[in-house]
């Protein structure tokens, strides 16, 4: 082969290996933006700013026309309270992204909300780097740990395609940067024409700032003392509504139920209805007893007193209930009890009478009994309506269970509301009143 030919030949092979490497320089390595995006964005809900500004930061360090990252960065900046770093962001993104007019109208709805923050001027760098000691551990950590890798290639290898010689072919790219110098006419452009459109992205800028709003978290009051429960309350901004109720599965005073559940996030002053436990009972229960117990001694009608403490429950036997009379003092220890109950036995009845029912003053508990098997009744000895009511069981009752069921109560020889039969099958009575109570 002739030499000028073999010339000519290396000459074209050495071009092309020319464009192959330019090529291959003026490439950038694959960056996952998208993924760094998505980052970036939940790092900005989560209200850590740092982090997403530094995320966003590396975006636009690779890819200058990225909208996106340009708008985000701006909220953030905005989020922190420096409106210049913001406006001077959305300066440069209108810069190099010009072909998308989202930037620009969120710099026009900027400058128009802070007018004293327009056409501002830079005032260093505009992106930062971030690294791995600038990350904390998280559920991100993993994302923003792999991107720092890929953007290891500095920034200054950008602008390398000025290595690209003669080669007509890299010049075309080349021109595509030419459009910079109108950069400056679309940051001059007539703001009225844009005005309706910077009006309605302002609330974008406002829905951004109500994300930062305080929220506090409802603590765990159940187990907890009332008191103790009001001041935890008071210190995280909640206000507790408390209902008492009778519960002995927890100490008195303790709360037992809550209607909102544990760490749920809430606005400041929010209402908690809780239930306090009321089981002060027992206490009231054992005055009780011991005031039966002191009427007992003076009482030699009365035989014997018991109390079962879990039931609420307090047990006299007498040997008649005829004259027996409970002191005004005896019935307030009683009234207190609450849901207590009074459990009075003789040989001819079983009288049971709840607390909730005692009002106020002295119980009178005389009554006669008599029964055979045709008919059995009660004579209950009081003046006018008894304050409280009471179920009489009438022991003496000799008529048989078959038989007693079909039969009707009459009070004073008026027919009355009925009565029921007990487990076994003796009449039960309920009186609120003095009177002859008869079934036949």
């Amino acid at each position: 082969m002739p030499l000028k030919k073999q010339l000519i030949l290396l000459s074209m092979v050495f071009v092309v290996v020319i464009i192959f490497i330019v090529a291959g320089l003026g490439r950038k390595d694959s960056f996952p933006v998208d993924e760094s995006l998505k980052t970036a964005r939940e790092y900005y809900d989560k209200l850590d700013y740092d982090k997403a500004i530094a995320l966003y930061n590396n975006i636009l360090n690779e890819d200058d026309e990225c909208t996106e990252a340009y708008i985000g960065l701006a909220d953030a900046y905005i989020s922190k309270g420096n409106i210049k770093k913001a406006v001077e962001i959305l300066e440069r993104g209108v810069e190099y992204a010009e072909d998308d007019a989202s930037v620009y109208e969120k710099l026009s709805a900027l400058s128009e909300e802070y007018p004293d923050y327009g056409n501002a001027e830079a005032d260093g760098d505009y992106y930062e780097e971030y690294t791995d000691d600038d990350i904390e551990e998280d559920e991100f950590q993993q994302i923003s740990e792999e991107v720092p890798e890929e953007t290891a290639i500095p920034s200054e290898t950008v602008p390398e395609p000025e290595t690209t010689a003669a080669p007509e072919t890299t010049a075309a790219p080349e021109t595509t940067a030419a459009p910079e110098t109108t950069a400056p006419p679309v940051t001059t452009a007539p703001p009225a024409t844009n005005a309706p459109v910077a009006a309605t992205t302002v609330p974008t800028t406002t829905t951004t700032v109500v994300t930062t709003e305080k929220t506090v978290k409802i603590p765990n009051f159940v187990g907890m003392n009332k008191d103790e429960a009001a001041k935890l309350a008071e210190k995280n901004d909640l206000t507790l509504i408390m209902e008492y109720v009778d519960d002995y599965t927890y100490e008195n005073d303790v709360i037992n139920y809550q209607d909102s559940k544990k760490g749920t996030s809430v606005p400041p002053n929010s209402t908690v209805n809780v239930k306090v436990s009321r089981n002060d009972s027992r206490e009231r229960l054992a005055a009780f007893y011991n005031s039966m117990k002191a009427l007992g001694d003076s009482d030699k009608n009365i035989a014997q007193v018991l109390m079962n403490e879990k039931n609420l429950s307090v047990t006299i036997s007498v040997g008649s209930m005829k004259g027996l009379k409970i002191d005004e003092t005896v019935t307030g220890d009683f009234m207190n009890c609450r849901n207590a109950v009074l459990i009075v036995v003789s040989p001819s009845m079983r009288m049971t009478i709840n607390s909730s029912s005692v009002t106020s003053g002295e119980m009178n508990l005389s009554a006669d009994t008599y029964g055979n098997e045709k008919r059995c009744g009660l004579t209950m000895s009081a003046r006018g309506k008894l304050n409280y009511t009471a179920n009489v069981t009438i022991s003496e009752c000799k008529i048989p269970a078959d038989s007693i069921k079909g039969m009707s109560l009459y009070v004073d020889n008026k027919k009355g509301e009925g009565f029921t039969v007990d487990s076994d099958g003796k009449p039960v009575i309920t009186v609120n009143s003095g009177g002859s109570y008869l079934i036949y």
